[in-house]
């Protein structure tokens, strides 16, 4: 998937929650991270859009089991935590 079927999609996610995209973040060989932006909150949030099911799943375990360990920081720098994932994205 390219890129800019990746911000297709980032637009898809933001406008179901009521958000717009800003500028990208980063880019891998997985996907992309965009700041979402959000009009009913001021913090500005990081969107990772995934090109396939297989590393999503991979990542959202992750993120859960950092969670379960209470990890917060690893060697002195904060470790994003998930507020939302979207599990039906790959099936539209």
């Amino acid at each position: 998937m390219d890129e800019e079927e990746l911000i297709e999609r980032a637009e898809v996610f933001a406008k179901a929650h009521g958000c717009t995209i800003g500028e990208r973040l980063g880019f891998g060989i997985h996907g992309i991270v965009i700041v979402l932006k959000s009009e009913s909150n001021a913090a500005e949030t990081a969107l990772k859009v995934l090109g396939s099911a297989e590393p999503y799943r991979r990542e959202c375990e992750t993120y859960e089991r950092l969670r379960e360990a209470r990890v917060t920081k690893a060697r002195g720098f904060h470790v994003p935590q998930l507020l939302r994932r979207d599990d039906d994205f790959f099936h539209r």
